[in-house]
């Protein structure tokens, strides 16, 4: 025969004493505060307006809310209610363990002072004080001149006091405060429901607003999904960024606007793709009001509601794997483009170092050799056409206007012409077709364009045969900057041949070595070698 024994508490001291300190940070502490603060408003259908105060010289913080206050009746039940709290069985409300009240010594502080006023109330305050040195809390009303730093018409007050110069500056600056509320409220914060401000005492330091979280890459998701569980309906809101640069972003989990846990939680330590909600790559936030956690808030418990959750999550990973390939993609050709333009850039910085195979000649000042020439109508001089300077007689502007040798023309100072290769041409990175699948890269004259061949097996190979990322980024960009310096040297050589600069027969057996030396040089400017 089996004999029922109660549960007994033998040193409920001890007990509180545990309790109090169950917050492993000071931040997480204080945020229980700002919740009830939000509790006060939100769940009464008001906008909610936190203020948060650091009084340094004082060694304490003040949270106000403009929420509806507690009768003395409440504010005696507060101490007696753990795990019992007020606003249990409240929907929409966040607190409903009654244990936030107690968190006071986890922030550093000895004591805890609440000063409420219901909306409904007249004339004095209420009044709850615990001390964490006492095994008993106090409770009185006080006039509107017994209220530190003003009175108010409505709402809560609280005080916690005692905290040292210390904890003050490692986890309560202003600036601390700020990143916390915007963390731990955005989903609030960013509809609107919730005003924060945080700041310093004095007129110098008044506070300012608090901002949500800011993210980062392009909306992917703005919905609102329903869940039905025990003949009731939740609701997950869902706002999700996909960032193909990121790599350490989160997306926050968020339990009636607050978020489960710290700034670093995520949803990625949840039962889903690791390899989509820990790619770094996704940001956001997804809000929920119907998952239980548990006593610290930092975590859901895994039941059948839990189950739901994360069903409903998972079922998004598809669509978003699929946009994290696509913007990986665009994001990684105009990463190459842009490197084709540098390499681009730095050919001309080899050009000005030792000229090209056909470099041309520029108008050139005193000092310069001398030669009969003409304008170079058809020369090129920083991608644009130079005739005669502005285009109505011979040359004019010593530097910048292409002419070229005749024995019929004027004797002017010339020197070798500075070529910009970068205005010349640009680079494109395509699949070749099938018949073309063998060449590496194309060079259109026409277009001025330098096709580079992502089909190619070497192409593949380039950014595979390392095992470290960086490196195998490096064999990439080597791959390439030796393709475009080639194509950029045949151009050279073609046109030098075409304008009987050189004899082609004569100089081909040179070209292997011209090109191998603009890649050369090219590599080293660029780091590559």
């Amino acid at each position: 025969m089996s004999r029922k024994i109660d549960y007994r508490i033998a040193d409920m001291g001890a007990a509180i004493h545990q309790i109090q300190h169950v917050y492993e940070n000071p931040g997480r502490a204080l945020k229980e505060y700002i919740s009830n603060g939000v509790d006060s408003t939100l769940g009464r259908r008001r906008k909610g307006d936190i203020g948060v105060v650091v009084h340094k010289p004082e060694g304490l913080i003040v949270i106000q809310d403009n929420g509806i206050g507690m009768s003395l009746e409440e504010l005696e039940k507060l101490p007696i209610s753990l795990f019992d709290s007020i606003k249990k069985g409240e929907r929409g409300l966040i607190g409903e363990k009654g244990m936030g009240i107690l968190a006071y010594p986890s922030c550093g502080a000895q004591t805890c002072r609440i000063y409420t006023r219901p909306i409904s109330g007249r004339g004095r305050y209420n009044l709850l004080v615990m001390d964490s040195r006492k095994g008993f809390a106090e409770t009185g009303v006080v006039n509107f001149d017994k209220i530190p730093f003003g009175a108010f018409d409505f709402g809560t007050k609280v005080i916690l006091e005692g905290i040292s110069q210390q904890d003050l500056e490692r986890y309560f600056t202003p600036a601390k405060i700020k990143k916390l509320v915007s963390e731990t409220f955005s989903p609030l914060l960013r509809k609107g429901d919730l005003i924060a401000r945080v700041g310093y005492s004095g007129k110098r330091y008044a506070p300012t607003p608090v901002d949500p979280i800011e993210h980062k890459g392009v909306l992917f998701i703005d919905d609102v999904f329903e869940v039905a569980y025990e003949n009731e309906k939740g609701e997950i809101e869902v706002l999700l960024y996909v960032d193909p640069k990121g790599s350490n972003a989160r997306v926050g989990h968020f339990n009636k606007g607050v978020r489960v846990g710290d700034g670093n939680s995520s949803v990625s330590s949840y039962d889903l793709d690791a390899g989509i909600w820990a790619s770094g790559r996704i940001s956001g936030e997804i809000d929920e009001n119907f998952v239980e956690l548990n006593s610290p808030r930092n975590a859901p418990i895994r039941d059948r509601r839990y189950n739901l959750f994360v069903e409903r999550l998972a079922g998004l990973e598809e669509r978003l794997g699929q946009e994290i390939r696509k913007n990986t993609g665009r994001n990684e050709r105009k990463e190459l483009v842009d490197f084709g333009k540098s390499v681009l850039r730095t050919l001309d910085a080899v050009y000005r170092e030792v000229g090209g195979i056909s470099s041309g000649l520029v108008l050139g000042r005193k000092g310069d050799g001398r030669k009969n020439v003409i304008p170079d109508k058809d020369g090129t001089n920083g991608g644009s056409t130079i005739m005669g300077g502005n285009g109505n007689g011979g040359p004019k502007n010593p530097g910048r206007d292409l002419v070229k040798e005749d024995p019929q023309g004027e004797e002017r100072p010339v020197r070798g012409a500075a070529r910009r290769i970068s205005g010349r041409f640009e680079v494109d990175f395509v699949d070749f077709d099938l018949h073309e699948e063998n060449v590496r890269s194309q060079l259109d004259e026409v277009l001025g364009k330098i096709r580079i061949n992502t089909g190619h097996g070497d192409y593949k190979n380039a950014d595979i045969s390392c095992i470290a990322e960086e490196e195998s980024k490096r064999a990439q960009q080597i791959y390439i900057a030796s393709l475009i310096s080639k194509e950029v040297a045949y151009a050279d050589y073609r046109k030098a041949c075409q304008e009987g600069l050189i004899d082609p027969v004569l100089q081909a057996h040179n070209l292997t070595e011209v090109i191998t030396g603009f890649q050369q040089r090219v590599l080293r400017l660029h780091d590559l070698l």
